[in-house]
Order: structure tokens, then C-alpha cells, then sequence
């Protein structure tokens, strides 16, 4: 039976530098949930404001910042049973409306330089809203992927070529497909939305939403590799 209940950030920031495939936390997350299977703990759900807080009720007519979260992080461990994932957001959902009936919405990004697409959100009935081409990462020829914060915290420089005599070549540099989704916790806000939704977006098209950057050197026969890399 899958449950889930408030722990603390401690805890919650731990499983997530450990398991996340993003490896990091995301900054002062208000509400930190585990996701029990059979009262053990074996997964972690995060929820903040964001990094635009204010900038992002543009999206729902009539918002102020203090109305939404942002959903920041989720790990779930295998040993849960098959579709734990989406009963655990559905119990989630639950859990906003008893407990928080303030926050009317939630917004989550799915991340396409991490060969993301949102199927979680789309399982889940989420609305999908558009995408921005912002994030992104440094993906290597074997199919290593860094970020541009952890580029410049270890080597002090995004220079191509401090960083090729570091990876090698090809080394691309991957932005974009940032998948917006929105779910109306209270379903009378529905109406509110500002922007039409649109259809989901699919695995298979991924390379449509991303942009590229490559050197000169790397052939134009890769590109396909490196799609392949990042849909991984």
C-alpha cells in the first residue's frame, strides 16, 4: 500500500542528491513528502516556490505567488510495485487539498536536455502548457551529461575549448525543451488557465524541441548519436 506524509527537508534533500538523475536539490523546497510502500520510506516528492515565482502566476488569471508550488524534485525507488508513480501523485494531490487548500495549482517542468517529456504528468492528467528553451546541459561523446552550473563551479569557464581539451570532441552543448505542465488542484481555477493547452509532447519528437550547439569539428552524422545519447 503506498501512503505518503510530510518529512523533513534533511531527509528529503539526502535521497535526492543520492537518487535523482539530476543529482541536486533545488533551493528552500516548503514542502518535502515521502512516499512510503508498506510504512517504508522509498521515495521523496519536493515542492517550492520556484525561481520566478512571481513571474510564473502569469500563467493562471488572478494568481499572486502565494497561490502555487512549483514541483521541484520526485525519486521514487523500484522496489515499489508497478505504477507506485502515478498513485503516489495521485495520493499527493489528496494531500495539497486536505492539507494546503491554499495552494490552488501546481506547475512542473519536464526537462528535455535530460531526455525528459513529462509522461508522469501526462499519466496523471496534467495539462500541458508550452515549452522554453532554457536549461540545458553539456553532453559528452559517451553520453555524459553535465550541467553549465556544474561546469563553471569546477572548471571556473564555459570556454569550448577549455572544456574540449578537457572532454574531447564531439562535445555538444544541449538547451531547450523545457515542458510546462499545470494541474489545478482546485478544479474551479481551471477556467483561469491563460494559454491554451496544447498536445502532449512525445518521446520520439524530442529533437524538435531542443536546440544544438556543437563545434565545427564534430560531423554532421552524429547529431543523430547524440539525440539517441540524450533520449537515454
Amino acid at each position: 500500500m503506498i501512503t505518503v506524509d510530510t518529512i523533513s527537508r534533511d531527509i528529503a534533500n539526502r535521497i535526492i542528491r543520492e537518487n535523482h538523475y539530476s543529482k541536486s536539490i533545488c533551493f528552500a523546497p516548503s514542502v518535502n513528502l515521502g512516499i512510503f510502500w508498506k510504512g517504508m520510506l522509498c521515495g521523496v516528492a519536493q515542492f517550492g516556490s520556484g525561481i520566478n515565482p512571481k513571474g510564473s502566476t502569469k500563467w493562471v488569471e488572478g494568481s499572486t505567488h502565494h497561490q502555487f508550488l512549483e514541483f521541484n524534485r520526485m525519486w521514487l525507488s523500484d522496489v515499489a510495485p508497478h505504477n507506485s508513480e502515478s498513485k503516489a501523485i495521485g495520493l499527493i494531490f489528496k494531500w495539497f487539498r486536505k492539507n494546503r487548500p491554499d495552494i490552488k495549482w501546481l506547475l512542473s517542468f519536464a526537462d528535455g536536455a535530460n531526455g525528459k517529456v513529462g509522461t508522469i504528468y501526462q499519466a496523471t492528467n496534467w495539462i500541458y502548457t508550452g515549452y522554453d528553451r532554457q536549461g540545458g546541459v553539456w553532453v559528452t561523446s559517451d553520453g555524459t551529461r553535465i550541467t553549465q552550473r556544474s561546469m563553471i563551479m569546477k572548471h571556473k569557464s564555459t570556454k569550448r575549448d577549455l572544456l574540449e581539451s578537457i572532454y574531447g570532441t564531439p562535445l555538444y552543448r544541449v538547451r531547450g525543451g523545457q515542458f510546462r505542465y499545470i494541474y489545478f488542484l482546485d478544479k474551479k481555477w481551471r477556467k483561469r488557465l491563460t494559454v491554451e493547452p496544447q498536445q502532449y509532447p512525445k518521446l520520439d519528437d524530442l529533437d524538435k524541441y531542443l536546440i544544438i550547439y556543437k563545434t565545427h569539428k564534430v560531423k554532421e552524422d552524429l547529431y543523430d548519436e547524440l539525440i539517441s545519447l540524450i533520449k537515454q
